[in-house]
C-alpha cells in the first residue's frame, strides 16, 4: 500500500457534473477528514459502479483537526489494535503501521501501541489510494474547495461551491467534523489548533490554556517539545484532566446484565458498583469502562431528554476524563510538568479578558468561590474543544439550517438524524439522499467521535445502501476472508 494522493480537482477547474442517465451512481462527500474518508473507502471497496467525489478545503485528505498535526508528540488515544479503518478487520491498521509507517511507534510497531497521529493521516490517504484503484482513480475524485449549500432537486442533490459552481448528486454525504468554537486570532488569545501561533509564543512566556481536555494536552506537549520554560496555567470549571490508559483489556460485561432504559440516577448507581466489585476482584476500572463501549449508543438513546440533559450538564466531564483517555506517555508527561510547577490546572469559571500592552488579564472565579481573581498571561490558547451547532461557521451547514433543510439535534449536538444517518428538515421529515456521519450525528448516536465508531457507521451506510438496492454491491472487496492487502 502506498500514500499517494487521489487526482486533485482545483477549484477553477472543471467539476464532473452528470446529466442525462444517472449511471453511474454519484456519491458526494463533503468533508475529507476522518468521517469522509473512511465512507469513501468503504464505498469505493463494496461497491461497484459508484463514483465518488470528496470535497475538503485543506489541500489534503485524512487530515481534520486530529490527524492533520504534524508533531510527533501528539498520538492516537487508541490503540494501534484499534484503529483499523475497517471494522471487519480488526488488525489492518498495525499492520500496516509495521509496514510502511516511517515514525517510531512507543511500543516497536507492536498491536499495543499508541501511534503519533500524523502516522494515522497517512494510513487514511493509504487506505483510500489503494480503494480507489491506485493511480488509475477512475472512481475518486478529490474535490479541494468548499461547500457552502447543498439543494435538493427533481434528481438528487446539487451541491453549491462558493465560486457558484455545481455538482449533482444522488448521495450527498456530511462529513465535516467537530464543531469548534470560532475563534479568529486577536491580539494574544489565539485557537488552540492556530499551529503557527503556538509555534511562534516566546519561550519563556507565561501561557494561559482555557480548557483542560485533550486538546490542552496536545498544546501542552507541543510547548515542552520546543523548550518552553515559562509557566503553563490551564483552565476549565472543574479542573479535570483525562487519565491515561493503563490496562490492555476490556471487561466482558454480558449484555443482560446492563440496566437498558433506566434512569440516569440508577444507570449510574449500576455502574458504580459495578466498577466496586470489579475492583474487589482485582479489575481495574478502566477495564470495566471499555466494556461498555459496545453498548454506549443504545445507552444513550435509552434516556429520556431530561436525563439527556442532566448527563452533559452533570456528569459529562467526569465521564469524558474516564472515558477518553490519553495515551500513556502523555499522561506522563502532563504529570511531570505539574510536579516541576511548570504546568498549573486550575477549576474556576473565566469571566472575561482585557489585553494590556504586554500581556492578558483573566479574570476568572475560582471553583467554590464567588470571588474573581485574575490570571495574568503573555499568550492565550483557547481549548475549551466542541462548541455545538449553534455556534457553527461552516457555510454549508449555515446554509442548510437557514433554510430548513437541516435542525439542530436536540441539545445542539450536531444536527438531527434518523437512526439510519439521514437528515431530518424543519418539519421533522427526512430528507432521501442526503447523510451525515461522524461528530455531526452525535445528538443521535452520542459515542461517535472515535474511528472505532465511525468506521461501523460508515460501513453500516453502504451497506444500507446496497441492501436497498440503491448502489450495487461489489463482487469481493479486499477486506473480506483474512483482511484487506497490505
Amino acid at each position: 500500500m502506498t500514500t499517494t494522493a487521489p487526482a486533485i480537482v482545483g477549484p477553477d477547474e472543471t467539476k464532473r457534473v452528470m446529466t442525462g442517465s444517472r449511471r453511474p451512481r454519484e456519491v458526494v462527500i463533503v468533508g475529507g477528514g476522518a468521517s469522509g474518508v473512511l465512507v469513501a473507502a468503504h464505498l469505493l471497496l463494496k461497491t461497484r459502479a459508484a463514483r465518488v467525489s470528496v470535497i475538503e478545503r485543506r489541500d489534503r485528505l485524512g487530515a481534520g483537526i486530529a490527524y492533520g498535526t504534524d508533531h510527533s508528540e501528539h498520538l492516537l488515544n487508541v490503540r494501534a489494535k484499534g484503529m483499523s479503518a475497517f471494522p471487519e478487520d480488526p488488525g489492518h491498521f498495525w499492520r500496516w503501521a509495521k509496514t510502511y509507517s516511517r515514525a517510531s511507534l512507543e511500543v516497536s510497531y507492536n498491536q499495543e501501541a499508541f501511534a503519533p497521529r500524523r502516522e494515522y493521516g497517512n494510513y487514511l490517504r493509504a487506505v483510500l489510494h489503494e480503494a480507489s484503484g491506485g493511480n488509475r482513480n477512475e472512481r475518486l475524485q478529490f474535490l479541494h474547495d468548499e461547500a457552502v449549500d447543498v439543494v435538493r432537486t427533481a434528481d438528487g442533490h446539487d451541491v453549491v461551491f462558493r465560486d457558484g459552481h455545481r455538482l449533482a448528486a444522488d448521495i450527498v454525504v456530511l462529513a465535516t467534523g467537530n464543531e469548534g468554537l470560532p475563534m479568529p486570532p486577536t491580539g494574544r488569545r489565539f485557537d488552540g489548533w492556530n499551529t503557527d501561533a503556538v509555534a511562534s509564543i516566546p519561550r519563556s512566556a507565561a501561557v494561559a490554556i482555557v480548557g483542560t481536555g485533550l486538546t490542552m494536552a496536545d498544546q501542552v506537549l507541543s510547548l515542552l517539545h520546543g523548550g518552553h520554560e515559562g509557566t503553563i496555567t490551564a483552565i476549565s470549571r472543574r479542573g479535570l484532566v483525562h487519565h491515561g490508559h493503563v490496562t490492555r483489556r476490556a471487561a466482558s460485561i454480558p449484555r443482560e446484565e446492563i440496566p437498558f432504559g433506566a434512569p440516569l440516577t440508577r444507570l449510574f448507581r449500576w455502574l458504580r458498583t459495578r466498577v466496586r466489585e470489579s475492583e474487589q476482584a482485582d479489575v481495574n476500572w478502566r477495564e470495566t469502562i471499555d466494556g461498555l463501549r459496545p453498548y454506549t449508543q443504545e445507552l444513550w438513546q435509552g434516556l429520556n431528554a431530561d436525563d439527556r440533559r442532566r448527563f452533559l450538564r452533570h456528569v459529562r466531564p467526569w465521564w469524558d476524563i474516564h472515558r477518553h483517555r490519553m495515551a500513556p506517555r502523555v499522561r506522563r508527561a502532563l504529570d511531570e510538568a505539574m510536579r516541576s510547577g511548570m504546568l498549573r490546572i486550575v477549576a474556576a469559571r473565566v469571566t472575561g479578558f482585557r489585553e494590556t500592552e504586554d500581556a492578558i488579564d483573566i479574570s476568572i472565579v475560582p471553583r467554590g468561590s464567588s470571588t474573581t481573581e485574575t490570571v495574568r498571561a503573555e499568550v492565550v490558547l483557547e481549548c475549551r474543544g466542541n462548541s455545538g451547532i449553534a455556534t457553527t461557521a461552516n457555510p454549508v451547514l449555515l446554509a442548510l439550517l437557514k433554510r430548513g433543510a437541516a435542525r439542530p439535534s436536540p441539545l445542539g449536538l450536531g444536527i438531527d438524524v434518523t437512526p439510519a444517518s439521514v437528515l431530518i428538515d424543519a418539519a421533522g421529515r427526512e430528507t432521501p439522499g442526503l447523510y451525515a456521519v461522524g461528530p455531526l450525528t452525535a445528538g443521535r448516536f452520542w459515542e461517535i467521535v472515535a474511528v472505532p465508531d465511525i468506521r461501523v457507521q460508515a460501513a453500516a451506510l453502504v451497506r444500507r445502501w446496497i441492501e436497498a438496492g440503491i448502489l450495487e454491491p461489489a463482487e469481493v472487496h479486499p477486506t473480506e476472508g483474512g483482511g484487506a492487502q497490505t
